[in-house]
């Protein structure tokens, strides 16, 4: 009954010499949580494609209700999204151009048109004073299984007040992150 998602697992832990192309596209939402003039986490969406959607909620949602039991979604995280960790989830944080450490404090699979979706938090500790260091955010996969691309509307959200003078710079990937097609960057005037 596994065999299709334990299929896509094993191909996304490939070898990447074996990698030509993604096998999993995801579109992505970013939420910035903000407090006290600091990014204190963020909260994320991933929408898979219609074909990794379909054969992971055939496999999983075993009553075919088109909603993920409490069993259900434990069996999907612990089959599928806890082995992301390993890659650090595909996220890329990095503080005045430094690895930032996060760690993964929900996550909740859903269906949502024939997709599955992924929606986690992850906290930083401590939060990062965004207005005195710039904060640069990628969701990108080094070995090519994954594919993310921002959803088409909403994908780049606030939660508290951003400070005066700050914006978000969307582009390709400098320094650590160099051959990351989409960084998204906070910066302020003060920086």
């Amino acid at each position: 009954m596994w065999p299709a998602v334990f299929l896509c697992l094993a191909l996304a832990f490939a070898a990447p010499a074996a990698q030509a192309n993604p096998d999993i596209w995801v579109k992505s939402k970013i939420i910035y949580r903000l407090q006290n003039e600091s990014v204190v986490g963020l909260a994320l969406e991933w929408q898979f494609d219609r074909y990794f959607s379909s054969r992971t909620i055939d496999t999983v949602d075993a009553d075919g209700d088109g909603v993920f039991s409490e069993s259900e979604a434990a069996r999907l995280r612990q089959e599928i999204f806890d082995p992301l960790s390993e890659s650090h989830y595909h996220l890329h944080v990095l503080s005045d151009g430094a690895p930032r450490d996060f760690s993964v404090a929900t996550f909740e699979p859903g269906i949502e048109n024939e997709r599955l979706l992924f929606r986690f938090a992850v906290e930083f500790g401590p939060p990062v004073p965004y207005t005195r260091e710039a904060l640069v955010v990628s969701q990108f996969d080094e070995r090519i299984v994954f594919d993310f691309a921002f959803m088409e509307q909403g994908f780049l959200l606030v939660e508290g007040p951003l400070a005066a003078g700050c914006k978000f710079r969307i582009g390709r990937g400098k320094g650590p992150l160099k051959g990351h097609d989409k960084t998204i960057a906070l910066i302020c005037e003060d920086q």
